[in-house]
């Protein structure tokens, strides 16, 4: 588990391949007023790192409203 504007969230890493592409994914799941809500980063294998850092900055100062 995660946080995100101090509410407890799921972190999922994983990979997929369509089409002979691969791709790393980091998807964020967290609830909100009985709903579930996805925040997602994907790219290729060879470039995921290369933009991780954004992706988890955003994820530091989201406010949840």
């Amino acid at each position: 588990t995660v946080s995100i504007d101090g509410k407890e969230a799921y972190e999922y890493v994983y990979t997929s391949n369509q089409n002979g592409v691969e791709r790393e994914h980091k998807a964020v799941w967290f609830e909100k007023g009985g709903q579930a809500y996805v925040i997602m980063y994907s790219a290729p294998l060879d470039q995921f790192e290369d933009n991780l850092k954004v992706f988890d900055y955003i994820l530091s100062e989201i406010q949840i409203t």
